[in-house]
């Protein structure tokens, strides 16, 4: 059961991913009503991709502990 809550969650996580990276290649005005530039565009990717190394890292970690924890048992 662990593992398919794990695939859920990482299922979601990419879902997000992919729609916001979506959104901010595709929209015009961003939510304060600026209009995109292409540095604009870049440095929400770069805030994006930021993100997503953080959560690879925690996933990573959890990954290590969950593994070390059924090797002791």
């Amino acid at each position: 059961m662990q593992h398919k809550v794990w695939w859920i969650v990482n299922l979601f996580f990419a879902v997000a991913f992919i729609s916001g990276t979506v959104l901010i290649l595709l929209r015009q005005v961003d939510g304060a009503g600026h209009v995109e530039t292409l540095g604009s565009r870049l440095a929400a990717l770069a805030v994006l991709g930021a993100f997503l190394l953080l959560i690879v890292i925690v996933e990573l970690i959890v990954w290590a502990v969950m593994r070390a924890s059924r090797k002791r048992n």
